[in-house]
């Protein structure tokens, strides 16, 4: 079952959870800034603060 499908889940904030990962994957792409670890925990975080406040 996809996320989409699941009546609990709101399409709205699966995209913007995307939608963060993707920007942060992007600027790390041009600054290489984060070394693979950071880029990780970032994303852990971003998942995270997202299912917070879809509960």
């Amino acid at each position: 079952m996809l996320a989409f499908e699941n009546p609990g889940i709101e399409p709205e904030r699966v995209n913007a959870m995307i939608f963060r990962i993707l920007s942060e994957e992007k600027r790390n792409i041009k600054t290489q800034s984060k070394p693979t670890k950071k880029m990780l925990e970032t994303i852990e975080r971003i998942i995270s603060d997202e299912a917070k406040k879809m509960k």
